[in-house]
């Protein structure tokens, strides 16, 4: 029977995948992009640049939400 859990070997945790990860958990729950960059160390501009593909897929779902309300 083959097991489906990852070796231990095969586990990488590296501190950009935690800041990613949180990052993008600040994100998702609607934290303000400045109180996000401050949380991270960076500017607005610096969290804008880093984050941008997080940012958008936040955008995108706001404008879903408003197309399903119209």
């Amino acid at each position: 029977m083959k097991s489906d859990k990852v070796p231990v070997d095969d586990f990488k945790l590296s501190v950009y995948g935690l800041r990613h990860t949180r990052a993008s958990y600040l994100i998702h729950s609607g934290i303000p992009v400045d109180i996000c960059a401050k949380v991270l160390g960076h500017t607005v501009l610096q969290f804008e640049k880093t984050y941008r593909h997080l940012l958008y897929e936040k955008r995108d779902e706001g404008f879903e939400a408003i197309r399903k309300i119209l």
